[in-house]
């Protein structure tokens, strides 16, 4: 009968979509914000909002309000006393007949499915027994229905029999999700008759959806703790919940339709503890909690780059100071995915010159920002690389015999030979004169009382660890 399987269905999904809030129960009381006696704590998707009778009692009424039913249907809420507590249910008329409805007692009150359409023992002026469960409705609800033989407090003796009820034959196709919202929310599905163009509407029983199966990383660049799981069959939304110990208090700190998260606002030198549910928005069905992971929030990974000496021709290695670290790890490699050894530990400063390069290796460096305790360090900066260069010449000049400029140099230890440069101007274009393996050099093309500007290169056998120019020296030949 499908005015039975909506009805049945309907207090299904309402157990499924929500679970009795105690707390609220014993307190008696609630916030503006927080609503347990509102039928929203049902049917707004939140696995954290709990309902109590009130609740449970006002949801099912708006299902039945909203649904078109074959027969004669009517559903009201009604209130008094369950087992001398007080209390909300619902009546449900069906084909002339009142039944019981107590949908909060269905959701894990032991009756099973005894207190829907269910038939009761006793009158609406001294109450009714079933299942064990004594109800009683209070003086407002007697006033407003009255006792009456149409009054809707007069409960059938006998549960509705779905076998005995009959309805109209129909050619219905296949089904589909109900045109509202609300109802396709959370599980309800239509089909039409093609004769006659009626709708039948029926709630199935909800399925939860596969819990995420979650894991953790650290995000290199800033330290913080990346959450990653694979897409959850008809899920639409994630639900990212957090605390400080395993068993501490989750709190809900992001929604996302994403399949990663990276908490942004954890903090360095903390160990945080995530779970995380799959959310289906138009049926409302939810998983199951992922299996708790934790991971330390780390310092970021620091920003490097690389330069040369100029008067060395050693690599030197700079980074940005990263807020929280204590030192620095500076490691060094021939290659970029070669062996990486610790050469340095920079307690202080932001470089380092790297005074063990030898001239024209390709040396490879990352630097790792260590906290005060290691299990927040960052990760390994990205990999920078320089050729090491030869150092630069120091050259005297002075005029010779012949009033030619005459330049001297100290040896460059692994230069294969130099080259002088020559301008007319300081910051003019040099161009190359020679070259000798010599430590000296006499610019014997030089005009009398003109005033020159040289400068020396030192050359290695590979180009690429030339030393940087000498500092310009000039004179005025004779």
């Amino acid at each position: 009968a499908p005015d039975y399987s909506k009805l049945m269905g309907y207090a299904d999904a309402i157990c499924h979509l929500t679970d009795y809030d105690y707390a609220a129960a014993s307190k008696g009381s609630y916030s503006r914000d927080d609503d347990p006696w509102q039928l929203i704590h049902v049917f707004d998707g939140d696995p954290d909002t709990k309902a109590v009778c009130e609740g449970y009692a006002k949801a099912y009424l708006y299902l039945c309000d909203l649904s078109d039913f074959r027969g004669n249907v009517t559903c009201n809420t009604v209130t008094g006393t369950m087992n001398g507590d007080t209390h909300m249910w619902n009546i449900v008329t069906l084909d002339g007949k009142n039944y019981l409805v107590d949908v909060t007692n269905t959701d894990g009150g032991g009756h099973g499915n005894a207190l829907l359409l269910a038939g009761c023992v006793g009158s609406a002026a001294k109450g009714y027994q079933v299942s064990k469960t004594a109800y009683r409705y209070d003086t407002a609800t007697r006033s407003f229905w009255g006792s009456g033989t149409g009054s809707i407090l007069n409960i059938s003796r006998k549960p509705f029999s779905p076998s005995a009820y009959t309805d109209h034959d129909h050619d219905f196709g296949s089904w589909k999700r109900y045109c509202s919202a609300t109802l396709s929310r959370i599980g309800i599905k239509s089909r039409s008759c093609s004769d006659c163009g009626y709708l039948d509407i029926y709630c199935s029983s909800a399925k939860e959806l596969s819990a995420p199966s979650l894991s953790i990383s650290t995000y290199a660049a800033s330290g913080k703790p990346k959450l990653s799981w694979k897409a959850v069959d008809e899920a639409d939304i994630y639900r990212i919940y957090r605390a400080t110990s395993k068993s501490g208090s989750y709190k809900r700190i992001k929604s996302t339709s994403s399949t990663s998260y990276t908490d942004t606002d954890a903090v360095v030198g903390k160990k945080y503890y995530y779970k995380v549910i799959a959310l289906d928005n138009e049926t409302g069905k939810t998983s199951g909690y992922s299996s708790v992971v934790s991971q330390v929030c780390d310092l970021p990974q620091p920003t490097v780059s690389i330069t040369g000496s100029s008067a060395t021709g050693k690599p030197i290695v700079k980074w940005e100071t990263v807020e929280g670290a204590a030192k620095y790890y500076i490691y060094r490699a021939t290659s970029k995915n070669g062996t990486y050894k610790h050469v340095k530990t920079a307690v202080s400063g932001r470089s380092f010159e790297d005074s063990t390069a030898k001239a024209g290796t390709n040396y490879h460096y990352k630097v790792k920002a260590v906290y005060k305790e290691t299990a927040a360090n960052s990760a390994c900066s990205s990999v920078v690389n320089r050729v090491c260069d030869l150092p630069r010449p120091v050259v005297s000049i002075k005029l010779n015999s012949a009033g030619a400029p005459y330049m001297t140099w100290k040896e460059v230890s692994g230069a294969k030979g130099y080259e002088i440069f020559r301008s007319e101007s300081k910051s003019g274009d040099y161009a190359s004169i020679g070259t000798t393996e010599k430590l000296k050099y006499a610019d014997k093309t030089a005009e009398e009382d003109v005033k020159y500007y040289y400068k020396v290169c030192a050359l290695h056998i590979k180009s690429s660890a030339n030393s940087a120019y000498s500092s310009v020296k000039y004179i005025t030949a004779k």
